[in-house]
């Protein structure tokens, strides 16, 4: 993923922290935000906020947004990366 890490900790609903993240990240990239991985305690389920896809993650911590876009090597399959399957099938 290519993207910003956006910290806040106010006591603003998530989706408006999401939403001034990804601002900034299309202020700085020039173009929208299409993935926040965001801590699954302050979002529960992947759900999708301001058109873009939100999903939990542990090795985030609170109050802690990833923003950005997944780059093609990214593509997930199954629980493994794409890159990660080939680099399985070369060793």
């Amino acid at each position: 993923m290519v993207g910003i890490l956006w910290m806040d900790d106010s006591e603003v609903e998530i989706a408006q922290k999401i939403k001034e993240a990804a601002q900034r990240y299309r202020s700085r990239f020039g173009e929208a935000a299409t993935l926040c991985y965001a801590n699954a305690k302050d979002v529960p389920e992947a759900t999708t906020i301001n058109g873009i896809s939100v999903e939990p993650r542990l090795n985030i911590l609170r109050h802690h947004f990833l923003v950005g876009r997944k780059t093609a090597e990214e593509k997930v399959v199954g629980r493994k990366t794409a890159g990660a399957k080939k680099k399985e099938r070369a060793a």
